[in-house]
């Protein structure tokens, strides 16, 4: 389950179908087989999301580059339709956003690196679209070192609270490291003395995403979750499980027991949305979470308003222990909100095992569907049967963008 350079793990599961766009179930093995051809293994996986069927054709040869070719052998679904967001404004294109394959790499990987083409030759070394660069996978430890009079290009910023709320936390990663580098011609995952390369001609596009430990996730069935009051559950497009537990009844409550040092209420904005307290430890933490929509849009179609998988409140730097949070619904609207819903999506447990392992998501195809107002847009990107595209990649001994990979 693992892949090693020189006995350096450089991966450690994948590739996994990704699509953005389409909630897919969990991944179900139908058959695997394996032969020798020409100097080279090659692996044959078929099996399915749900309803969606995908295939994986891999060939591995001696200098450690895995070609893998992934084909949608049966989907079902239709390709999102283009959709009026707005009154009068056609602001979604339709299409998926993204759609390729993805590894999981060691938590001890130190940085990505890539390089790629762009529209212009020349960039600051400082700007997050060069077309060259490395994004170390953590970089908190030299904003606490800098000393109080540090201040981050904005593109290392790990936190923004004027996107994402007051309770953010640096778990993401700065922009630079976080943001898509398209049309790479090579890229991927630096650890020490070696790598996971991506190669490409131009056309494959790459991110990495930081994630949590999936043993430290509290999802909204868990047992170690107390409801008390009517709280029933809706399916619900973006968050964890698909599902979120609502209530608007005044007193309604919802605890987390955990053990740990810091815990992260993840729920969502909608104008259905009202407000909620919470304790921590059977104290009043914070008297007035809003849960109703941000940005009032006036005229946006339903679910389009919906902002699932928010971080509405987080506390850290608790003793390591035995810990509770407590969520009350006060049954009280927000400020130009439609209800006085509370919404349960899950909750993320933070101690010294939190960080898992980051995904190396590599897109063959990608796309900004609700940004169709502007004065440019890519084609709706479409995924049918017999969809079929090619991904290389290479566990490397280098160190980055700085030596030629040796395989």
């Amino acid at each position: 389950d693992r892949g090693f350079a020189d006995g350096i793990p450089v991966v450690t599961g994948g590739p996994y179908f990704h699509l953005t766009g389409l909630a897919l179930d969990r991944w179900e093995m139908e058959s695997f087989s394996w032969k020798e051809e020409a100097g080279k293994a090659v692996v044959q996986t078929l099996g399915h999301y749900g309803k969606v069927r995908v295939c994986f054709n891999m060939s591995v040869t001696g200098d450690g580059k895995l070609n893998t070719e992934y084909e949608i052998v049966d989907m079902p679904y239709p390709s999102p339709r283009k959709l009026a967001m707005r009154i009068g404004d056609d602001t979604d294109s339709g299409g998926y956003e993204e759609v390729g394959i993805r590894f999981t790499v060691p938590k001890t990987a130190k940085s990505l690196f890539w390089k790629k083409k762009g529209l212009w030759s020349v960039f600051p070394e400082w700007h997050i679209g060069r077309l060259e660069g490395t994004a170390p996978v953590r970089d908190g430890a030299v904003e606490e070192s800098a000393g109080p009079e540090f201040h981050a290009l904005w593109k290392d910023d790990c936190t923004d609270p004027a996107l994402f709320g007051k309770y953010d936390l640096p778990c993401r990663g700065s922009r630079d490291l976080r943001s898509l580098k398209s049309c790479i011609m090579k890229g991927g995952v630096d650890f020490d003395g070696a790598a996971f390369t991506v190669l490409s001609d131009g056309n494959d596009s790459l991110r990495l995403e930081r994630r949590h430990n999936p043993a430290r996730i509290v999802d909204d069935r868990s047992e170690s979750l107390v409801y008390c009051g009517s709280w029933y559950r809706e399916k619900v497009r973006g968050s964890l499980n698909g599902t979120e537990p609502w209530s608007q009844t005044r007193g309604d409550s919802c605890t987390c027991h955990f053990r740990g040092s810091g815990i992260a209420w993840i729920s969502s904005f909608d104008i259905l949305g009202g407000m909620a307290e919470v304790y921590v430890d059977g104290k009043l933490a914070d008297p007035e979470i809003a849960l109703g929509v941000r940005l009032q849009t006036p005229g946006i179609a339903r679910g389009y308003e919906k902002d699932p998988g928010r971080m509405v409140y987080s506390v850290t730097g608790l003793s390591p222990g035995e810990h509770s949070l407590t969520i009350r619904v006060k049954g009280e609207r927000c400020p130009g909100s439609m209800g006085s819903y509370v919404f349960i999506d899950h909750f993320r447990i933070f101690d010294e095992d939190s960080e898992g392992d980051p995904a190396l998501i590599i897109d063959s195809e990608f796309n900004y569907p609700e940004l169709s107002w502007g004065c440019y847009t890519k084609p709706p990107v479409r995924v049918y049967t017999g969809y079929r595209r090619t991904v290389i990649v290479q566990l490397t001994l280098h160190d980055g963008m700085d030596g030629t990979p040796e395989g």
